[in-house]
């Protein structure tokens, strides 16, 4: 039974992993945009727009991501409580 548990904590740790580090390319994903733009010499108010643009998508992104994980992290508590009602 524990290799089981060990098992389940093990694939939740490494999705945990995966999740942040998607969220972190999200965030980053505007500074990167701005950087390969300016490297080709493009103007500096369309490297603001899109950067702004991906920006916007990639914090949207996040906040659904992290939404989905404490809507995950508060559901076993709420069916622990209903438990011991």
């Amino acid at each position: 039974m524990d290799i089981i548990r060990n098992m389940t904590s093990i694939i939740s740790k490494f999705k945990d992993l995966i999740n942040g580090f998607l969220l972190f390319i999200l965030i980053i994903s505007g500074l990167s945009i701005a950087l390969i733009l300016r490297y080709y010499n493009f103007n500096g108010n369309l490297i603001m727009l899109i950067s702004v643009l991906v920006e916007f998508v990639g914090i949207t992104l996040c906040y659904l991501i992290l939404k989905n994980n404490l809507e995950e992290s508060k559901s076993p508590e709420v069916l622990s409580k209903k438990k011991g009602k």
